[in-house]
């Protein structure tokens, strides 16, 4: 039997970028850029931040981080997918010849 293996939480901080209207993102840009004329690097990291987190805001959340399963090999994982590619082909079709590569594959 394989010991028990500890697992660490990590936390993933992203932005959806894809939903993202561009027209009303370089609107917001430019009025940036209108309006300001000098500013420091931190005043224009600050004001770029809030446009992001208007358009696209930051969202966290936790995944799991495991090491691989010993006994879950490469080969194992192509041969689950083979078999199950097949049943799929025969739930499909239907036909025999599919039902009896499936039961070959398993």
């Amino acid at each position: 039997m394989h010991p028990k293996t500890t697992t660490k939480k990590k936390t993933i901080v992203g932005r959806d970028f894809k939903k993202i209207d561009m027209a009303i993102l370089k609107q917001d840009l430019s009025f940036l850029k209108n309006n300001v004329k000098q500013v420091d690097a931190e005043m224009f990291t600050s004001k770029i931040r809030g446009i992001m987190d208007n358009h696209a805001p930051q969202t966290s959340r936790t995944v799991t981080d495991r090491t691989p399963s010993p006994w879950f090999s490469v080969e194992s994982k192509t041969a689950k997918q083979a078999r199950r590619r097949a049943e799929r082909k025969w739930n499909k079709s239907g036909l025999e010849i599919d039902k009896q590569i499936s039961q070959e594959t398993s």
